[in-house]
């Protein structure tokens, strides 16, 4: 058995590469003469991404000194790094210069945290020689979306009394103009810039990174709403004035908006942190090697497979349908949703109940112990009837095939075809009805539905309503509650509306000879509102996760479309408005994509992350293909 070790570190405990030789040490105290470890330390753009970079190609590390993120009212001057990879290339990690870890506990507020030191590091770098330079973005305390780190390149930020603005997080309201320094145009003309970073986090929208992530870098009340109406205003600002398209935007939110800045003040490229590290370390190549993966995580929770390692991981395994264990400390209460995004498996690390605190000083000793449980569960495994291989089909027509023409779209359904109006929202009223704590537990029940059923009928969602064991619930379930919920998402559907220009769009693709497919996460009833909408008879397939056994955003359901029409991931393009749910399993398998953004101004042709285009509505798909 050959076993994948790929994991991040654990804060406050272990590095990458120590969590994996605890795994690894927990595994062989059992004899096992045909088990094979590979171990695969990985850093998620936070800390760890240098180290783990440099001692790839052998290069070195460099300690410069800096302003401590808090300046001034810390006047202490900090060490940041520089990784160099060779001479023109390098990696600096955020986290060395304005990393959450550098503020004390009782002083963490994004209102007062700046990125000057980050701003500091590039531009050493950039006079040491660096033309290549990656920015990790991870694990930051600023949300000032970069304005620290424009500040030390020599860009001014001026108030409507065209006075200097502290570059911090609470005064982005107060920004009203935009001076960019010869130095900022020098670095853009001469240096090529990647920044590394989390593809969910966006600027300048409802669901903009600055509202999830500031309260975790330590504003609440007043402090929050500053900061949030201060990252809108300012983004707005940065548009009109350095002329580019930042809202909605995948992954412009990294490190509280520093990604943000990089991209639209020096032109950088924006790359999901796994690709980074996929990309040196040859990842994909020891994954289709493998029989097993496993990962860790401190807490195993939403945030854990939205961006991060463990998600990242499981979701890239599932391309060559492979088993994914993650071995936390501890897990959230909505672990179902971690078995639809690619993990397996999971294998608790504490031996009984504990402390944080007692779980964090008892890493080294608890993951050997937790690997060797797992490694004790595989053996008994092994000795039962082996399951025959799983491995996806591989579509291979031979060499002459031309796989840069694109043959097939495949669209997301709901919000990129079909809507319902946001004021016909039934989850509160179900919520109630059935006794429900929350939104997310009807959710979870939905979600089963969508994997295990092909209906929801007079039974459906009450037997799995029952089956989870929702805490608080209302059993049994009566024969009114049954009818009035039927009525509540009946009414649901009808208020189904076609987005905006749909059938002109599908029939404009279809014009120019491209097969059309559309896959969602749902179950029959909202197939069939799709069939009496008039869809099904405008597209070659409709397919769901009810169908195919798979959860957006497993890859395997795109493997499944692809299989339908006989077609390498080349020759397809993935089009739907949610980053992660609707586009990242087919980016994965190495399929272009188009992103739908509402707060788009226009078609963006010259978008440099990794989706080929990003347009305000489907008019404009069929000029995104052709590029």
């Amino acid at each position: 058995m050959k076993i994948l070790i790929a994991s991040g570190g654990m804060k406050e405990s272990a590095s990458p590469r120590e969590v994996c030789d605890l795994i690894e040490r927990g595994l062989r105290r059992i004899t096992e003469p045909n088990l094979d470890v590979v171990k695969f330390p990985l850093a998620d753009g936070g800390s760890g991404l240098t180290q783990i970079l440099v001692e790839s190609v052998g290069g070195r590390i460099q300690k410069v000194p800096i302003r401590h993120p808090l300046h001034p009212l810390h006047n202490e001057t900090i060490m940041g790094s520089i990784g160099w990879l060779d001479d023109s290339r390098c990696v600096i990690e955020s986290a060395t210069a304005v990393g959450i870890e550098l503020v004390a506990e009782t002083e963490r507020n994004p209102i007062r945290t700046t990125s000057f030191g980050l701003g500091q590091l590039v531009e050493h770098a950039f006079n040491e020689g660096a033309r290549e330079i990656i920015v990790g973005t991870g694990d930051t305390s600023t949300v000032d979306c970069g304005v620290g780190l424009a500040s030390a390149l020599g860009v001014q930020f001026l108030d409507a009394f065209d006075m200097p603005v502290p570059p911090v997080g609470g005064f982005l309201g107060d920004i009203r103009r935009i001076i960019v320094s010869p130095l900022a145009e020098l670095i853009a003309r001469e240096a090529s810039l990647e920044v590394a970073c989390n593809p969910t986090s966006i600027l300048g929208t409802s669901e903009c990174m600055s509202r999830v992530y500031s309260p975790q870098k330590g504003a609440d009340g007043d402090d929050l709403e500053t900061i949030v109406a201060g990252v809108e205003s300012f983004t707005t600002l940065m548009e009109e004035q350095l002329s580019t398209m930042l809202k909605g935007i995948p992954g412009l939110g990294g490190g509280g908006g520093i990604a943000g800045m990089l991209y639209a003040l020096l032109g950088a490229n924006i790359k999901f942190s796994f690709d980074v590290l996929r990309s040196y370390l040859d990842l994909d190549c020891k994954l289709a090697d493998c029989d097993l993966v496993i990962t860790c995580e401190g807490v195993l929770d939403r945030r854990s497979i939205s961006g991060k390692l463990p998600g990242n991981i499981a979701l890239y395994a599932k391309k060559y349908n492979k088993p994914v264990v993650v071995i936390a400390g501890g897990v959230a209460d909505d672990s179902d949703l971690y078995y639809y995004n690619g993990i397996d498996a999971i294998e608790l690390s504490a031996p009984r109940p504990c402390t944080l605190e007692e779980a964090i000083a008892s890493v080294e000793q608890w993951i050997p112990i937790a690997a060797n449980r797992l490694m004790h569960k595989l053996t008994i495994s092994s000795r039962s009837e082996s399951p025959p291989n799983r491995r996806p089909r591989t579509i291979n027509r031979g060499s002459n095939v031309d796989n840069s023409t694109v043959k097939l779209v495949i669209m997301d359904l709901w919000n990129t075809l079909i809507k319902v109006p946001q004021s016909v929202n039934p989850y509160p009223r179900i919520v109630r009805l059935f006794g429900l704590t929350n939104e997310n537990q009807f959710r979870d029940i939905m979600r089963a539905n969508w994997m295990t059923r092909n209906d929801i009928d007079e039974e459906g969602f009450f037997e799995v309503l029952l089956k989870m064991g929702i805490p608080n619930a209302r059993y049994p379930v009566s024969a009114e509650h049954k009818s009035t919920f039927l009525t509540i998402w009946g009414d649901y559907l009808r208020h189904v509306q076609i987005l905006p220009n749909t059938f002109e769009s599908i029939e404009e693709l279809a014009d120019s000879g491209l097969r059309i497919a559309i896959v969602t996460n749902t179950v029959n009833p909202s197939l069939q509102v799709v069939e009496e909408l008039g869809l099904g008879g405008a597209v070659d397939l409709i397919t769901s996760s009810c169908h195919t056994g798979f959860l957006k955003p497993d890859p395997r359901i795109f493997m499944a479309v692809l299989d339908h029409f006989g077609l390498n991931p080349e020759e397809a393009v993935v089009v739907g408005d949610k980053l992660r749910t609707d586009i990242l399993g087919g980016l994965i398998l190495g399929m272009k994509a188009i992103q739908l953004n509402p707060y788009a101004q226009h078609i963006d042709l010259k978008a440099r992350t990794p989706i080929l285009g990003i347009t305000p509505s489907l008019t404009h798909l069929k000029t995104l293909i052709e590029r």
